[in-house]
């Protein structure tokens, strides 16, 4: 790696980019907000509102951002689960932000754990905020989707929970050896995920 500003120029093994290929796809931020949310709901004593607390976080964290890729990477020729170019991001990005503020909204009107509706916040800002950068700049969605997720599953859970850290390397590596983002995108992902999720957890909690 010469240029953290530049694509990965080197080669790799057929079978190493398969497993680039398999973490990419199992990394994508929709999956790993959902398996995060279910984990913490199931702190929540009722089982009901347990399952309508996960009912939610599963439409809006991962049905409509997963129904919303898949329309637009298969409208724009694109595939593994992604909207490749940065000039066709911005439509998705929107409908998912509105996805997860709808989630927030009835998480915190429903009386979901703090934890989990502030994550939603975190998500619902957190991809605004990828929104208006992506009008200029290809930051790494995955990174930064590894992040907020990481830090609830530690605030519930302790060291346990930090293990969900483990992702972003993982994540950024396969990335990285795909072409789809450069280290300079992939580290301004996770630190713009580490910032705003760290200050709304800080605030909101």
């Amino acid at each position: 790696m010469r240029d953290p500003t530049h694509l990965f120029e080197g080669t790799v093994s057929e079978r190493a980019m398969k497993v680039a290929d398999v973490i990419s796809l199992i990394s994508q931020p929709p999956f790993l907000a959902v398996a995060a949310f279910i984990l913490l709901n199931l702190n929540v004593p009722d089982i009901l509102d347990q399952l309508i607390y996960d009912l939610i976080c599963v439409v809006c964290a991962l049905v409509i951002p997963v129904g919303v890729i898949l329309y637009f990477g298969k409208k724009h020729g694109n595939k593994d689960m992604d909207v490749e170019r940065r000039e066709d991001r911005f439509q998705p990005l929107v409908i998912g932000t509105l996805g997860y503020v709808l989630g927030a909204i009835l998480l915190y009107v429903l009386d979901a754990p703090d934890i989990v509706w502030v994550l939603m916040v975190c998500y619902a800002v957190v991809t605004a905020t990828i929104t208006v950068i992506t009008l200029y700049w290809k930051i790494s969605i995955h990174a930064c989707g590894c992040v907020g997720p990481s830090i609830a599953m530690t605030l519930q859970f302790g060291p346990i929970g930090a293990l969900y850290f483990l992702f972003l390397p993982f994540t950024a590596w396969s990335r990285y050896v795909k072409r789809k983002h450069t280290p300079a995108q992939l580290v301004c992902g996770a630190l713009l995920g580490a910032v705003l999720s760290g200050v709304l957890f800080t605030v909101l909690l």
